[in-house]
C-alpha cells in the first residue's frame, strides 16, 4: 500500500506531500488540476524513464520519494532481502533528477540502478492507462497466479530458493575454473622464468661482472656524447687544442735552427 509521496521541483510543482489513508483512494479535479502529474511522478520514482525536462524552471534538480507498506512474506519483501535491500515494514523508494538529466535511484537509502528500482516497482503497482500493458502480461505475474490458483505458493518457494542455492554453486564452480585456468597460466609462466634463470648458471662472481656490465651499457649514451665532445674539443672543432699544439711546434722547430 502507498503510504506517502513527496514531490520537490517536478514540472510545475514547487512542493507536495500526500499521505494516503488505508483504503480505496481516488484523485479528482478539473482538466490541468494537476492529477497527471501526480501520476508521472509517481511513475518516475518506480523507474519510468526521465529526462532534463521533468525539473521545474529554475530549480536544480527534481526529486520524489514513495513510501510503500509491505506485508510480511511479499515477493517484494524477498526480492529485497535477496539485494541486502530490505527494511522490516516498508519500502521507500527515491529518485533525483538533475537539470543536466543525470539520474539517481534509490531503495530504503541505498543507491540502486534505475532498472533495480523498476524491478521493484513492478511488485507495487500497476499503472493502467490507455496505451499501458498490465502486469498480465509479464512470466512472472502469470507464474503467481497460477501458485495461488493451485495453492502452491509454499511448494513455489522452496523451488525458488533451491534454484538461488543452485545459482550459487554454479557461480562457485565457475569462479573456481576461472581461478584455476588463471593459476595454471602463471605456472607455466614462473616455470618458463625458473628455467631461463637456470640456464644462465649465475654465480656470486659472474653477478658482480654482469651488474658491473649493465651498468656501463647503461650508460653507453653517456659514454659515447661525452667521447665524441672530448674529441671534437681536441681536434675537430674550431680552435681546437691539437691545432694550436701543432702550430706551437711549427714556430718552435723555426726557432731550434
Amino acid at each position: 500500500m502507498l503510504r506517502a509521496l513527496s514531490i520537490r521541483d517536478f514540472v510545475i510543482v514547487d512542493r507536495l506531500d500526500l499521505e494516503f489513508a488505508p483504503g480505496f483512494t481516488v484523485l479528482t479535479g478539473e482538466t490541468g488540476a494537476g492529477k497527471s502529474i501526480l501520476i508521472d511522478a509517481l511513475a518516475l520514482v518506480l523507474g519510468e524513464r526521465a529526462d532534463a525536462l521533468v525539473v521545474r524552471q529554475g530549480a536544480e534538480r527534481a526529486e520524489i520519494n514513495a513510501e510503500f507498506e509491505l506485508g510480511e512474506n511479499t515477493p517484494l519483501a524477498q526480492w529485497l532481502d535477496e539485494r541486502e535491500l530490505g527494511d522490516k515494514g516498508g519500502c521507500l523508494l527515491r529518485r533525483v533528477i538533475d537539470a543536466s538529466g543525470r539520474t539517481r535511484a534509490f531503495i530504503n537509502g541505498t543507491p540502486v540502478t534505475v532498472a533495480q528500482l523498476r524491478e521493484a516497482g513492478e511488485f507495487l503497482v500497476d499503472n493502467h492507462g490507455q496505451h499501458e500493458h498490465q502486469s498480465l502480461v509479464r512470466p512472472a505475474a502469470q507464474r503467481e497466479l497460477l501458485d495461488a490458483y493451485g495453492g502452491l505458493e509454499m511448494q513455489s518457494s522452496g523451488v525458488a530458493e533451491l534454484y538461488r542455492a543452485w545459482r550459487r554453486r554454479v557461480d562457485q564452480r565457475v569462479t573456481f575454473e576461472t581461478d584455476a585456468a588463471a593459476m595454471a597460466v602463471e605456472r607455466e609462466q614462473l616455470t618458463w622464468l625458473v628455467r631461463e634463470i637456470d640456464g644462465l648458471e649465475f654465480t656470486a662472481e659472474g653477478w658482480a661482472e654482469l651488474t658491473t656490465e649493465h651498468a656501463r651499457l647503461a650508460n653507453a649514451a653517456s659514454l659515447i656524447e661525452g667521447a665524441q665532445y672530448s674529441l671534437d674539443a681536441l681536434s675537430e672543432a674550431e680552435g681546437a687544442s691539437l691545432t694550436r699544439l701543432n702550430g706551437v711546434i711549427v714556430r718552435l722547430e723555426a726557432l731550434l735552427e
